[in-house]
């Protein structure tokens, strides 16, 4: 693993704001960083916190495939990439060790976890995405809490979203506007029928 600098930095840097790593030591690791990449030998910010100590190489993987993010360590799964972050939850990329299969998993604020009604609405939304079947809405497969998390697994799909597909290539064409609106028709008359 050689990620680039501006990704160190940033992680490093959500690691000493949230208290995972001392920010004295993370500022010291910035500090030392300086004069190698002065004199055009940089040196990762990564290495330097293994070297001290400050982390464990396992450790250190988990949060950049979190994106720094503090998450349980879920017996028998491995944590691949974050895939987004919303007001309630966060949802991650996660592949089964034992057979390989990849799913998404939602993880509900901390936060929100000690609130009952957000808990019910979330259990509630994993509970729906477990009985309904569409192409275009994700399937749910298992539910519940683990530790002090509330979480569940979803159907992983692979590819881009809208937005990136916007960002990328720019706004729609009008077949293309007509398609995405006519499959997200489809999905909300589904939802709309299913109760």
């Amino acid at each position: 693993m050689k990620p680039d600098p501006a990704t160190e930095a940033r992680l490093f840097g959500k690691l000493a704001m949230r208290g995972v790593l001392p920010r004295e030591a993370v500022g010291e690791l910035f500090e030392a960083a300086k004069a190698p990449a002065a004199a055009g030998q940089p040196v990762g910010l990564s290495s330097l916190a293994l070297r001290r100590g400050l982390i464990d190489k396992e450790r250190l993987l988990l949060y950049f495939h979190t994106d720094g993010d503090d998450v349980p360590a879920l017996p028998g799964y491995e944590y691949a990439s974050k895939l987004g972050e919303g007001g309630t939850a966060r949802v991650y990329q996660v592949r089964h060790v034992a057979d390989g299969q990849t799913e998404a998993l939602k993880i509900l604020h901390a936060e929100l976890a000690a609130r009952p009604e957000a808990v019910k609405a979330f259990l509630g939304e994993a509970a729906l995405l477990k009985r309904l079947e569409h192409e275009n809405v994700v399937k749910g497969h298992k539910a519940g809490r683990f530790g002090e998390h509330f979480l569940f697994f979803m159907e992983y799909v692979d590819g881009r979203t809208l937005h990136d597909m916007i960002l990328q290539g720019g706004a729609l064409d009008g077949d293309g506007a007509l398609f995405v609106i006519l499959e997200v028709a489809h999905a909300v008359q589904y939802l709309r029928d299913a109760g």
